[in-house]
């Protein structure tokens, strides 16, 4: 009886193993495959690669420069010639008259726009600087000259009250300093005028007492 119970106890039991054997099998088979992503190496339709775009490739809002013109070696100087003069040593310089008094400095070069040096800015009068004033002269009328030490000299023929006497000169930056001024205060003036300070004078009859 024992061995019959155990045979039957083991012939249920590889039944049911195969039968879940079975069951996985059948749902591994039915299971839907996985679609495979498509290959980044799969070329275009008609078998032709994709060109990259040339306007793409090039950098936007720049352009090649053109190479640095040489200039001409003729337009160079290498050298001060013994007729030639820094404008620097001029400025600076005292002026003297032809009594070989000292009448002032100077404190700048007029150039024309052809580089010609078309007058001088002498400082005159004041006190270290104090109460100075400029005036400026042609500059074919300052004779330059060299001392023993081979040192600028300069000199013209008027003495120092009469350079004080002359008319201050005005630079550009001045005369546009003034013009604005008096621009100011014209529109002043002229706002001032249309504007009235005092009250309105009564009108009509006084009033008669009875």
């Amino acid at each position: 009886m024992l061995k019959k119970l155990l045979a039957t106890t083991a012939i249920s039991a590889m039944m049911a193993t195969g039968a879940m054997a079975q069951t996985n099998d059948t749902d591994t088979t039915n299971q839907p495959m996985a679609e495979q992503p498509a290959s980044p190496d799969k070329a275009p339709a008609g078998g032709m690669e994709a060109q990259p775009n040339d306007s793409m490739s090039a950098p936007t809002g720049e352009t090649a420069e053109a190479p640095a013109k040489p200039m001409d070696s003729s337009v160079f100087l290498t050298e001060q010639s013994q007729d030639q003069v820094k404008a620097s040593s001029y400025i600076g310089q005292t002026v003297y008259n032809q009594s070989d008094e000292a009448v002032g400095d100077i404190n700048d070069l007029l150039f024309t726009k052809d580089g010609g040096v078309d007058g001088a800015i002498i400082g005159v009068g004041g006190f270290l600087g104090i109460g100075e004033k400029d005036v400026a002269i042609k500059f074919s009328e300052i004779d330059v000259q060299n001392d023993e030490d081979g040192d600028l000299h300069l000199v013209i023929d008027g003495s120092k009250e009469a350079l004080e006497a002359a008319p201050d000169f005005v630079d550009l930056d001045d005369q546009k300093a003034q013009a604005d001024a008096a621009a100011q205060q014209s529109q002043t003036e002229s706002g001032g005028m249309g504007t009235s300070t005092g009250g309105a004078p009564a009108t009509g009859e006084p009033a008669q007492s009875n």
